[in-house]
């Protein structure tokens, strides 16, 4: 059997790495509508915050005790800072940073989990609702921590790319890596774009250097993301809700609950092993683990989808309420009927808007549809729309027309303008910037449209905004499912490898 110490010098060896460690992951959330909320670690990490050269999770070894749940500042961070700051306090430097929030209440979203040395394992996801003055790891330990529960059906076994579920673990995941063979990619993940585990493809190296310009986060190997979908229970609400990420790595032992549960076949059955004859950590905490803490406002927005810039929400009106619709284009026709839960219908829908630069745009609208009538709508790729609510006129398109998604349009004159509304080179915003204006006040000549725009709390101040930068920002920088959605060419630019293992 490999013991822990000559786990670690194989992987140092075979991956020509030094063996000081220093952290392997993050966190973030992907909401419905494709904004992305921040750990605090990446928040301190992106906002420049001193002794924040990377945005991992602090990892603890050895512990006699649970980690703490929100980290601190890489391996064995210096401090427990981010267990000493309140909840309130955490959402509100992520707001004036630019960040955004909010999460729906009842929707889906997914953990986007960014691994920088992928010694594969399994995480899970934690959530609480804490006290104004919980700023402690005491306090944050004892709060009712609730553990969500991993969508499995996401996607289809053939994109999963080496992430994998267990019936005797329901509300982990885990995905293979160097538990396989002690190398980074397990020898069994594919390079791949639109997978679960997305891995070295064009696009998620541009996601990943889009974090952080110019070159995002160090990492060891090919840049990853493992995405992991989840519904927030429909009756948890909360003004300032944490969700803590945990990921056991089996880089130092086995976990000892997947162990003793015999899940190891099922979270790492893409390695094509019979056994996994490893130490087994001697305690739950023994191992090596990561966490980081997300905060967000979870919030009733009174059942209507996230409204794409642009376009204008229809008011909620009583079912004995009558309303005077817009005239319909002579070419469309209209039916009428009494405005009631009968006339509300929900459509999927592309995510965002794109052109043949990164898809088909037809096809697109196409597939949404399609797995939206199968009672599915894949939340990285399209989103569900509420359809003329209390409303008395629905247009009907042909039935040999897929449906149309709203395309981003600058907002009417009477309303504050929509995030991604192109702005001109130089408004009163820019100032004296004419490349681009990051979220933090930080003008970048150094980064073209395309990184700048990844950022929907950036502004572009070179060339006025071009439409096809507005779909690939609304669309985070995705590619999508299937052959009609093939990246015909990209630009990046690939991060230098850390002196030392990340």
């Amino acid at each position: 059997m490999l013991g822990a110490s000559g786990l670690i010098a194989t992987v140092a060896v075979v991956m020509g790495l030094p063996q000081e460690v220093v952290a392997h992951g993050w966190a973030t959330i992907r909401t419905e509508s494709g904004d992305r909320i921040e750990s605090r670690n990446s928040v301190a990490w992106k906002t420049g915050q001193a002794g924040y050269p990377n945005p991992h999770g602090m990892s603890q070894t050895g512990s006699a005790e649970r980690p703490m749940y929100c980290g601190g500042v890489g391996q064995h961070g210096s401090q427990p800072v981010h267990d000493q700051v309140s909840a309130p306090e955490a959402l509100t430097r992520a707001k004036e940073a630019g960040f955004a929030t909010t999460l729906r209440k009842g929707s889906k979203f997914t953990l986007e989990n960014w691994i920088t040395a992928n010694h594969g394992g399994a995480a899970a996801l934690y959530y609480a609702c804490p006290a104004d003055g919980v700023s402690t790891p005491g306090g944050y330990r004892a709060l009712d921590w609730k553990l969500l529960t991993p969508l499995t059906t996401s996607y289809p076994e053939s994109k999963r790319n080496g992430v994998a579920f267990s019936e005797k673990m329901p509300g982990w995941y885990g995905w293979a890596g160097g538990i396989c063979n002690w190398q980074y990619d397990g020898g069994v993940i594919e390079q791949c774009d639109d997978c679960q585990l997305a891995y070295g493809g064009p696009e998620t190296v541009a996601m990943w250097e889009a974090q952080k310009p110019p070159s995002g986060a160090p990492h060891a190997q090919d840049p990853m993301i493992v995405n992991i979908e989840y519904q927030l229970p429909a009756d948890f609400e909360c003004e300032h809700a944490v969700f803590s990420w945990m990921w056991q790595t089996p880089h130092l032992c086995l976990p000892k609950e997947v162990h003793e549960k015999g899940a190891e076949l099922d979270f790492w059955r893409a390695c094509q092993r019979e056994s996994f004859p490893f130490a087994v950590c001697a305690t739950e905490w023994e191992g090596e683990i990561f966490c980081n803490c997300i905060d967000a406002e979870v919030a009733d927005q009174t059942g209507a989808a996230p409204v794409p810039s642009g376009t204008t929400a229809p008011n909620p009106m009583p079912a004995s309420s009558t309303s005077s619709p817009s005239p319909a284009p002579p070419s469309e026709a209209t039916t009428t009927t009494p405005p009631n839960l009968s006339s509300v219908s929900h459509a999927c829908v592309p995510i965002g808007a794109c052109d043949e630069a990164w898809c088909n745009p037809e096809r697109h609208a196409q597939w949404c549809n399609v797995e939206g009538s199968r009672g599915s709508c894949p939340t990285l790729f399209c989103q569900e729309q509420q359809q003329q609510l209390a409303s008395s006129t629905t247009k009907t398109p042909p039935e040999s027309q897929p449906p149309q998604w709203p395309v981003p349009t600058p907002a009417p004159t009477e309303e504050a303008p929509a995030p991604a509304a192109p702005a001109p080179a130089h408004s009163s915003a820019c100032g004296s910037c004419s490349a681009c204006l990051w979220s933090n006040g930080v003008c970048y000549d150094d980064v073209d449209e395309n990184y700048c725009m990844a950022w929907n709390t950036n502004r572009w101040c070179g060339a006025v905004a071009s439409f096809r930068q507005q779909a690939r920002e609304a669309s985070g920088r995705r590619s999508f499912l299937g052959t009609a959605f093939v990246q015909k060419t990209v630009t990046t630019v690939r991060a230098s490898l850390a002196s030392e293992e990340l």
